[in-house]
């Protein structure tokens, strides 16, 4: 009988070690997880802020603006002429 009692003592202490150290990685793994959701969301963040940057500056480079421009132009009595001039401009590449 005190065999069997010690048996279930050492079995209980055991599992009791087994649970301990269960919980602990448990813990450091939800831990780490809520690491990584975070610095995900970081990066999210940084990547669409840089987005909305980079559609901005299309935006502004595809717009009209006020410049100075030169080069060929057909005249009304069909004369290729060089022309200078300024006005509104587009990009267009």
């Amino acid at each position: 009988m005190q065999e069997i009692t010690a048996m279930v003592q050492t079995y209980r202490i055991e599992r009791e070690i087994y649970e301990k150290a269960y919980n602990e990685l448990n813990n450091k793994s939800k831990e780490y997880t809520s690491q990584q959701e975070k610095r995900l969301k970081e990066l999210e963040e940084v990547i669409n802020l840089e987005r909305d940057d980079w559609r901005k500056e299309i935006r502004k480079a595809r717009a009209p603006g006020i410049g100075i421009f030169a080069g060929p132009a057909v005249s009304a009595n069909g004369d290729v002429e060089v022309v200078i001039g300024a006005g509104v401009v587009w990009r267009i590449f």
